[in-house]
């Protein structure tokens, strides 16, 4: 082996630890987010994207309504929360938030202020 060669293969070893791709890692939340059509008293499923404890990501429907409920999963403790949106005037405003698995519940028209 010439010192050439030797050279050009330690340089190899001391840059292609950091030029390799990183596997992905997990994340601490599993996110699920839904959207729903219609007024907050009769809302219809559009959609939903969900990104799992392990990165896992999925979708389907339209990402896009009168309302959204982003309901989280702890990956580490297993708690759930469940955090509601109403779309006004093009943003998303949160009306309120339930923990606990099962108590989850769809808006009623006291949650209501712009559908």
């Amino acid at each position: 082996m010439t010192k050439r060669t030797a050279l050009i293969l330690f340089a190899l070893t001391m840059i292609l630890p950091f030029a390799t791709p990183r596997r992905a890692e997990a994340v601490t939340w599993d996110t699920l987010t839904t959207y729903y059509a219609g007024s907050c008293t009769n809302l219809s499923y559009n959609g939903y994207k969900w990104r799992e404890c392990d990165g896992t990501l999925s979708q389907d429907g339209t990402l896009s309504g009168s309302w959204r409920c982003d309901d989280t999963y702890d990956c580490v403790t297993g708690d759930f929360t469940y955090y509601w949106y109403e779309r006004c005037n093009n943003s998303w405003v949160h009306r309120y938030t339930v923990s606990g698995w099962g108590n989850n519940r769809m808006p009623t028209a006291n949650d209501c202020q712009c559908t």
